[in-house]
């Protein structure tokens, strides 16, 4: 899964919540525990001195397998009648023990270096969550898009109408989530503002994320001032990273939004060429929206990188009028 470091961050984050609330919890167990049955507590002390008489034994070179056995067997009798105890004052017998979210993992998310199904799970539901905190993200879906406001009159020197068109194009986005792999086709969505553009492409990265895989949204604006940020920022750093170049490569969907509404330089064209470049090399698929055509793209990126798209993406062409226009005057 080839999420954003953010993504991972804030996982790692809910996980040391939870870690801690486990802590906090056993920690009021213990002293509601404690004050109602002091015993328990002095079982529990000689359980510890018993654990620190048989590792100094290990420690000092002077093993006396008789004296571990033992220990072993006070410590085990000990445990044995504070889990009766428990149970006789109405306590589960496991009371004091921390109770972990996840007990295969212990709330860390991993085991033995591997993550946990857990920790698979919360980073799909923070992705998730993250692309729904989007400002549009929760009106768009692929079910609320609607094909009525794209008109069903033929096209000027076309033999179909802008519906459709949008009709086919919606289906084969529906297919295109419904099948997505990390190998599928990178796809070029080209069309006047207003067209539903966005609309489709996040609603496809939600439902695409849903599945599990790391989908990275973000604006060609958005993009360029994070990678800007992030390299001018470390210009005199010694530790230069490029995090958020790399995690723009290796994610298993980029969506690219208004490619073109972007600041307009030598840097900002060669990152965006050398980002989309390198995921055509690694056949990983990206998803680019903009309003520009080909001949504008030409101007501002040059033939080299449109080529390269327009040979290795499916172009989708929106057509239709304004659609918040006419929402606006409904």
């Amino acid at each position: 899964m080839g999420y954003p470091k953010n993504i991972y961050d804030e996982a790692d984050k809910i996980m040391m919540q939870r870690r801690n609330k486990a802590k906090s919890e056993l920690m009021h167990r213990q002293e509601k525990i404690y004050k109602e049955l002091p015993e328990i507590q002095v079982m529990e002390n000689q359980t510890a001195s018993l654990s620190t008489q048989a590792i100094r034994c290990v420690i000092s070179g002077k093993f006396d397998r008789n004296m571990l056995e033992q220990c072993k067997c006070q410590s085990l009798e000990l445990q044995s009648k504070i889990k009766e105890m428990l149970v006789a004052n109405g306590y589960d017998e496991n009371a004091l023990d921390e109770n972990y979210y996840c007990e295969k993992c212990k709330d860390t998310g991993y085991i033995d270096g591997i993550m946990c199904d857990c920790m698979k799970i919360l980073v799909k539901e923070t992705a998730c969550k993250t692309l729904s905190s989007m400002s549009s993200a929760n009106d768009c879906s692929l079910d609320n898009f609607s094909l009525e406001y794209y008109p069903d009159v033929k096209m000027e020197n076309s033999k179909i109408s802008p519906r459709t068109k949008m009709s086919r194009i919606f289906e084969y986005c529906k297919n295109y989530v419904k099948n997505f792999n990390t190998n599928a086709h990178s796809i070029l969505m080209q069309g006047a503002t207003g067209l539903g553009k966005t609309h489709l492409s996040i609603a496809m990265a939600y439902e695409i994320t849903k599945r599990g895989y790391g989908v990275i949204y973000c604006s060609a604006p958005e993009i360029m001032r994070q990678l800007e940020q992030e390299y001018f920022g470390k210009a005199n750093s010694e530790n230069k990273t490029n995090d958020t170049e790399s995690a723009l490569i290796e994610c298993d969907l980029l969506i690219v939004d208004d490619l073109g509404t972007e600041y307009s330089n030598k840097y900002n064209q060669s990152a965006i060429y050398n980002i989309i470049n390198s995921r055509i090399n690694m056949n990983r698929p990206t998803i680019i929206s903009t309003n520009l055509n080909a001949t504008e793209l030409n101007q501002l990126y040059g033939m080299r990188f449109v080529s390269r798209m327009i040979g290795e993406f499916d172009k989708l062409d929106f057509v239709g009028s304004d659609i918040r226009q006419i929402k606006s005057r409904s």
